[in-house]
């Protein structure tokens, strides 16, 4: 049975529409894990704990966690 153009379009549509989805999950849940990551680096901070371990632990750069904790106006 042949497919229509119409029902071809369709199906394509719907795939890519799946695959987009997933990949929005998958960047959802990394960038989920970010933000985690920068809250428990921010309480780190706010205790005093030094930013090198910070780093070591979270896996963080400086930047990412000095530029939180000045959105956080630490």
């Amino acid at each position: 049975m042949e497919m229509s153009f119409e029902q071809a379009t369709s199906m394509i549509k719907y795939h890519a529409e799946q695959r987009g989805e997933k990949r929005g999950e998958k960047r959802g849940k990394r960038e989920g894990i970010i933000v985690g990551k920068l809250e428990i680096a921010f309480s780190m901070l706010k205790k005093g704990i030094d930013l090198s371990l910070i780093k070591e632990i979270t896996g963080l750069t400086d930047r990412q966690i000095t530029e939180y904790a000045n959105k956080m106006k630490l």
